[in-house]
């Protein structure tokens, strides 16, 4: 790739305007309601930026890899770059007619100017993470606000034919996604980490009874116990209560809350960055 190999660069830059990068980019654009440049415009500069990075060695592939590792890595530090590039001018706010293509390594936490980047960024990383499959899925639940029936039979996938299906792959990607949100939170700085807090505390806040107030109690920094939790709903006038009057209902209800707020969190997360 580096040097006059104009041949690579060529190859390298049709496979990077792929209609999947093309939907990608189109899908930014119009989320964000950029009127001053297309999709192409992103595309094309990204493009540039990737190669430019490449010459510059701010991108290196692991010597040995294979192809389909190589191809993976590629696509996914170019949709970073995409990313970078569509939110910086949605930020500025401006008819820019040209990016700026000074665009240094985006691991790189120093190349992030604010703790909304870096947070936005991590969030980012996390659910691109997944398999488009299930990206297209969890935006269909969080950012649609479709049921799973309704996905089942807009995705018409043949591995999530029913109802059924869709929330068991929900719930094995939320575990994914917080598996790794507890790993970036030991990466963010402070105030990255108490964004990530209010936008949690702002799922808790808005769940349903009887779970905001198991949720509220139950964890930190509260940390109720299960016999304590009883009294607190014995007292309280959450018409649910009646159904939960042993600590191994509370404990299989605080369960199902967990994976509620998940969900809120997430629908929350996916709003931020789109």
């Amino acid at each position: 790739m580096k040097g006059n190999d104009a041949r690579a660069r060529e190859r390298l830059s049709i496979v990077l305007l792929s209609a999947q990068n093309q939907n990608y980019a189109k899908y930014l654009v119009q989320s964000l309601s950029i009127r001053s440049l297309d999709h192409q415009d992103f595309l094309q500069e990204s493009v540039i930026i990737l190669l430019q990075n490449i010459e510059n060695d701010k991108f290196r592939l692991e010597p040995g890899s294979s192809n389909e590792v190589d191809r993976k890595r590629i696509f996914k530090y170019f949709r970073e770059i995409v990313y970078r590039q569509v939110h910086k001018v949605y930020r500025d706010d401006k008819k820019l007619t040209q990016l700026d293509d000074q665009f240094d390594h985006i691991n790189q936490s120093d190349s992030l100017s604010t703790a909304d980047d870096k947070f936005d960024l991590a969030v980012y990383q996390c659910f691109h993470s997944l398999d488009p499959v299930s990206q297209k899925m969890l935006k269909h639940l969080f950012s649609d606000n479709l049921s799973p029936k309704e996905v089942a039979k807009k995705m018409n996938h043949p591995e999530f034919p029913n109802t059924k299906d869709i929330v068991e792959h929900k719930f094995n990607c939320l575990q994914k996604l917080k598996s790794l949100t507890s790993e970036k939170l030991l990466e963010m700085d402070q105030k990255s980490f108490n964004t990530y807090l209010e936008v949690s505390k702002s799922a808790l806040k808005n769940l349903d009874e009887p779970c905001k107030t198991i949720l509220t109690n139950i964890l930190p920094p509260i940390h109720k116990s299960y016999k304590e939790m009883l009294s607190i709903l014995k007292n309280s006038k959450i018409p649910e209560k009646e159904f939960l009057k042993t600590e191994d209902q509370v404990k299989k209800r605080k369960y199902k809350c967990m994976i509620t707020l998940q969900d809120r969190i997430w629908q929350n997360l996916l709003t931020q960055i789109n």
